[in-house]
């Protein structure tokens, strides 16, 4: 994978995760505000958004490693 196709990853990556983030913090929570479910929900946003943040910063360094490895395997090419 090319260099610039990393960072095209990662910035979708990114910006995938935000937009979901912002979506459940920002809309979907103020929605249940006066109700009685309103802790629930909150409780279950906030394990959603470190899940999130979990999978967002596995997925980003799998994406590097993926990189670096075949930098190396077109680098061991060359030398042969």
């Amino acid at each position: 994978m090319k260099l610039e196709a990393r960072h095209i990853f990662l910035t979708i990556n990114l910006t995938l995760f935000t937009i979901l983030l912002y979506y459940l913090w920002f809309i979907a929570l103020p929605y249940y505000t006066y109700t009685y479910y309103y802790e629930a929900i909150r409780n279950t946003i906030i394990l959603v958004s470190i899940l999130l943040l979990v999978a967002m910063s596995l997925s980003s360094i799998l994406i590097l490693r993926m990189g670096k490895e075949e930098e190396q395997e077109e680098i061991d090419i060359g030398k042969h």
